[in-house]
């Protein structure tokens, strides 16, 4: 089981390594800010390699919604075998002087902040290697 997460969704890349733990065997938490069609593709993809996904949106930035991703990672999937964190915030600008304070904190919110702490967060259910899915594990470090 896979819970992964995502501030933009609309990746391609995010959504190529999902079908990929998907087909590897992992069940896949999307959690995302807003891009609910997005989602619901990705998740269509992992269904579609035999897998269960879940969609969660809300905002990343926020600590007790990367509480309640981890929560529902555990609930839906009964546990958490990888934890991949991309969460960002990007805005562009044409002078450096633009970026407002509040862009500032957002920027570091979502890119510095949440990471550490969704990982904290999940530590305690992450499995210790010895009682994972033998085979995802296989598969994952082969």
């Amino acid at each position: 089981m896979v819970g992964w997460r995502a501030r933009r969704w609309s990746s391609p890349a995010a959504t190529a390594v999902s079908i990929v733990f998907a087909r590897m065997g992992a069940d896949v938490l999307i959690a995302y800010l807003c891009e609910d069609e997005d989602a619901r593709e990705t998740a269509r993809l992992v269904e579609e390699a035999g897998r269960k996904a879940v969609c969660v949106a809300g905002d990343l930035s926020d600590p007790a919604h990367c509480r309640a991703v981890i929560d529902k990672a555990l609930e839906t999937l009964g546990g958490i075998d990888v934890l991949v964190s991309n969460a960002a915030h990007q805005a562009s600008f044409e002078k450096f002087e633009d970026i407002s304070d509040e862009e500032w904190r957002k920027t570091f919110a979502a890119n510095a902040d949440r990471p550490p702490s969704t990982a904290q967060g999940a530590g305690a259910a992450l499995r210790p290697a010895g009682e994972r899915r033998g085979e995802l594990r296989h598969r994952l470090f082969r």
